[in-house]
């Protein structure tokens, strides 16, 4: 009975004790409320939605993303890595619905693709920008998703003519007619041949390639056909077109070499004419005339001689 007393005398101290610690505390305040997200300014009376650029995917090219009318989301991916702004709270007056356009836009030999309802999956071509509207719902966050990766172009060969041949590719790929196209990377070089079978001759190409020598190479970068042509029988000879061969010099004499001293003609032997020495002809009368009238004075001069001989 003792004990009992002495237990119940402790506990009424120690709840005075307890009491007394409570009065000289002051009243008790209850633990603040979690405080609430803070509304957007522009969310005050309007409907509001956030919108997200998700194209941070793993093996993601690059290229940038612009949502809304006046580019409010201006995201640039960079392998795969965003920066820039990528995240922003539209608002709108009530209506029945809301529209953001965005455009996604890549790099050179890169195809953008985006998560989209309509088509499901919405790519464009190498180096080609997509771009849709988005629709927008009060309070409903929404995140445009998608990736940059390397472009996949599709390259055709065709062949015509009556003749008969084959196109083959290097790298191997394509054997036309049978295997007459091939799916590469953007930028993927290659090299067709075109092979003429017995009895035909190959024409020329169309279309990616040009000319008519038998290999075409190629840098992929669009969708497209290359055509070869091959017609029956043998090539066409064209015309030879090696420059003429020039006459021979003539080979000049050796320095210090001795003069070239005329032989007399063996008798009988009638003597050159004018054309053979080189002589114009008029000259040759000249001196003949003068020849004959120096003469005709000579003897007259000694005819003179004589006579005064005589008188004397």
């Amino acid at each position: 009975m003792g004990r009992r007393r002495g237990w119940l005398r402790l506990a009424a101290w120690l709840g005075g004790v307890s009491l007394l610690y409570i009065l000289a505390s002051g009243p008790i305040t209850p633990p603040p409320a979690a405080a609430a997200f803070p509304t957007p300014p522009n969310c005050i009376a309007k409907d509001c939605a956030s919108v997200k650029v998700d194209f941070g995917v793993g093996g993601s090219k690059s290229g940038v993303i612009t949502v809304g009318a006046h580019q409010e989301i201006d995201c640039v991916v960079t392998d795969g890595t965003q920066s820039g702004t990528c995240t922003y709270v539209f608002s709108w007056s009530p209506a029945p619905d809301f529209t953001v356009p965005w455009k996604a836009t890549p790099q050179t030999g890169v195809t953008a693709c985006v998560d989209w309802t309509s088509p499901p999956f919405l790519c464009g071509s190498a180096g080609q920008a997509v771009a849709a509207s988005l629709s927008l719902m009060p309070d409903v966050d929404a995140t445009l998703t998608g990736v940059f990766g390397i472009a996949i172009e599709s390259l055709t060969v065709a062949t015509t003519g009556a003749g008969t041949g084959v196109v083959t590719s290097q790298p191997t790929g394509i054997h036309c007619p049978g295997t007459c196209s091939d799916v590469l990377y953007y930028g993927t070089k290659i090299t067709l041949t075109a092979t003429a079978r017995a009895g035909s001759h190959f024409g020329g190409w169309s279309g990616l390639c040009r000319g008519t020598s038998p290999t075409c190479g190629l840098s992929v970068t669009t969708i497209g056909t290359a055509t070869a042509d091959f017609e029956p029988g043998p090539a066409p000879t064209g015309k030879s077109t090696s420059p003429p061969t020039p006459a021979p010099s003539p080979t000049p004499a050796p320095s210090g070499s001795s003069p070239v001293i005329p032989t007399a003609s063996p008798v009988g032997t009638p003597a050159p004419s004018a054309a053979d020495t080189g002589v114009p002809a008029g000259i040759v009368v000249l001196l003949v005339v003068l020849a004959v009238a120096c003469g005709g004075l000579l003897v007259a001069v000694v005819a003179l001689v004589r006579r005064g001989r005589g008188v004397s």
